[in-house]
């Protein structure tokens, strides 16, 4: 009678664990064992039909689509276009991608100066354009093929890496959604900030949102949206190779997966290999294998070094310092030490170690990496915008803890197969819900949103703006902001001033500043309005830890310099600027200097575009083939 009670006991626990739609612990069972598992497929045999995992994927792609589109929608609802650009980032991204649509696909190429180099890699501009461009559609739609690529790559990636270790698809399909959805898992507090963050909408005190990515960061353009799931590849082929030893030809994907990171972005190289060491290190049983990724890893990643180091010395000194780039900070001044973070870290690498078999080892270190060079400039003394490697220690040590509870919950809590589907399906909505009603809120309330839906609408309002070979590429124009930056997406052409010339790595902080005191001539600006747009201006000089109050300072009273400098010159240094065109809000008054030398082109209801009349010289572009 004992013992089959016994046995029935035993019989249940197994059954608990298949509800869950997990496989076995590993804890139970030897590294021996699951090594002969991994070298034979057919050790247990999957008696699932196919429709068992292409609904789960259907499902995760679905809601991927979903989140990722919505903005689209919100915007055909509000302005009558399916269009979107998410804040000033997302539209200097478009900037930057209309250089290689309308120049060459092959040369990354700075939006303002036409000779200068960028910092920006093109593997994640060059696809969607060069797609755009084949099917011969207008330039903003790379920004639709960016969401279509996320839509498909960020919930598959998801899926997959949680697929690896939970080896079940609805299980797997669960966390992959919550990792869309949830605005918490990039700091990895999941369900927590969620909760904060609705909670702060009902009762009105949500702060503000200046863009159109401030909650959900995952789905943010180009990054992590685009390069995220480059990384969880790279993620899933380390981890089945240092955990499945038998599969020869898996290392090198992992190497080749590491290689391909180094094109892509530089966080995410850097945090691979500083991964890739420390695993070496900690796991001595593997560590051929991690040695073999790093070795292929460096080696097809040379190249992309090479490129950052003859780069580097050609961007100006002062515009890296001006975007929080290789910009002296403090060593000791401030230290990233996230509490959620940390005790994720310290619970996850204590549950991972007592495990026989080490599973998720590397997605740990990875994270352990990523925290790690968050606080890089203890060592360094530089400011190199750490908080992008937030993404990647956020994104892992979330992945973990949901596997970690899963397998802890399946162990430990008894609940049947129909309580456990409706727990986790009421929790799954939940998540989805809530997440839809935050991505909404960042679209619409997002005061850069807003600025770029109203600047969309009036552009596309003016037919006569959109007519094709209107402004040549390459020609300069200055006058109203969004005008100029739309005008430089649809059009190639070149604005004079604005987001784009303070983030040029090709001008110096004078540069910039006369450039910004010239289109400030040109709107007709009076010293006292351009005096308010200089401490507008000048206050955000400098992101980061490297943020200097008295450098903002400088930088006011060098633009108020140039400003006055301009009163007698305005006419010479807009002939230098080589500035073709001039666009003035409708509502304005027309500036003295129109009446001498420049003719109107269009009189919308939103702008007044004005164009040289006088012979100047041609711009200079770095146009190889032009789209009129």
């Amino acid at each position: 009678m004992t013992m089959h009670a016994g046995r029935d006991r035993i019989v249940t626990g197994w059954r608990r664990s298949e509800q869950w739609g997990l496989r076995k612990s590993s804890s139970m069972r030897s590294p021996q064992l699951e090594r002969v598992d991994a070298a034979s497929p057919n050790a247990r045999r999957d008696n699932r039909s196919p429709s068992a995992y292409l609904v789960p994927i259907a499902t995760v792609l679905a809601v991927g689509f979903a989140f990722s589109f919505l903005p689209y929608f919100l915007w055909w609802h509000r302005i009558g276009h399916f269009a979107y650009i998410a804040d000033k980032d997302n539209q200097y991204y478009l900037q930057l991608a209309s250089r290689l649509y309308y120049g060459n696909p092959l040369s990354m190429r700075d939006v303002v100066v036409p000779a200068a180099t960028t910092m920006y890699q093109s593997f994640q501009f060059l696809p969607a354009v060069l797609l755009v461009r084949v099917l011969g559609l207008p330039v903003l739609e790379i920004n639709t093929v960016w969401h279509l690529w996320a839509a498909i790559a960020l919930p598959l990636a998801f899926y997959l890496v949680f697929f690896h270790w939970l080896q079940r698809p609805w299980a797997a399909a669960c966390c992959a959604i919550i990792m869309l959805v949830d605005c918490g898992v990039s700091t990895t507090e999941p369900f927590v900030i969620q909760a904060l963050r609705i909670f702060q909408t009902v009762t009105g005190r949500l702060p503000v949102l200046y863009d159109g990515q401030d909650l959900l960061g995952q789905w943010r353009i180009i990054d992590p949206a685009l390069g995220m799931p480059f990384l969880l590849l790279q993620v899933l082929f380390v981890s089945a190779a240092v955990e499945r030893p038998q599969s020869g030809s898996v290392p090198l994907a992992a190497g080749i997966s590491t290689a391909l990171l180094f094109y892509v972005w530089f966080y995410y190289w850097s945090a691979a290999v500083a991964a890739l060491s420390i695993g070496f290190v900690l796991d001595r049983s593997a560590r051929r294998t991690y040695a073999t990724i790093l070795v292929i890893g460096l080696a097809a990643g040379a190249p992309a070094i090479i490129e950052g180091l003859i780069t580097k010395p050609l961007l100006d000194p002062q515009a890296l310092h001006r975007i929080g780039f290789f910009a002296a900070v403090p060593r000791l001044a401030s230290f990233l030490l996230p509490k959620a973070g940390l005790l994720a870290l310290f619970v996850t690498g204590v549950w991972i170690w007592r495990k026989p078999t080490r599973d998720g080892l590397y997605l740990w270190c990875l994270s352990l990496a990523a925290l790690g060079l968050s606080n890089n400039h203890i060592i360094s003394g530089l400011d190199l915008r750490a908080g992008h490697w937030r993404n990647i220690w956020g994104a892992g040590l979330s992945i973990l803890v949901f596997v970690m509870a899963a397998q802890l919950l399946r162990d430990n809590l008894r609940l049947s197969r129909a309580a456990m589907t409706i727990v986790t399906a009421a929790i799954v909505l939940a998540e989805v819900s809530t997440g839809a009603v935050l991505r909404t809120i960042e679209v619409e309330r997002g005061i850069n949103a807003r600025v770029a839906a109203d600047g969309y609408r009036a552009l596309v309002s003016q037919t006569r703006l959109n007519a094709p070979g209107l402004f040549p590429v390459g020609a300069v124009v200055a006058g109203d902001e969004e005008f100029c930056d739309l005008a430089s997406i649809v059009s190639g052409t070149r604005p004079l001033a604005g987001y784009a010339a303070f983030l040029s790595l090709g001008l110096s902080d004078q540069e910039w500043e006369a450039r910004e005191a010239l289109n400030a001539h040109l709107e007709g600006l009076s010293e006292q309005d351009f005096h308010k747009q200089a401490i507008h201006l000048a206050s955000g000089y400098g992101w980061g830890e490297s943020a200097n109050p008295q450098k903002s300072l400088t930088v006011e009273a060098g633009m108020m310099r140039e400003f006055r400098k301009m009163e007698d010159r305005s006419e010479l240094e807009t002939e230098a600027s080589g500035v073709r065109y001039v666009a003035l809000q409708a509502k304005q008054p027309d500036p003295e200097y129109l009446k001498h030398g420049w003719s109107l082109v269009d009189a919308g209801p939103y702008w007044r575009v004005w164009t040289k009349s006088e012979a100047l010289p041609k711009p200079v572009t770095d146009a190889v083939t032009t789209r009129q």
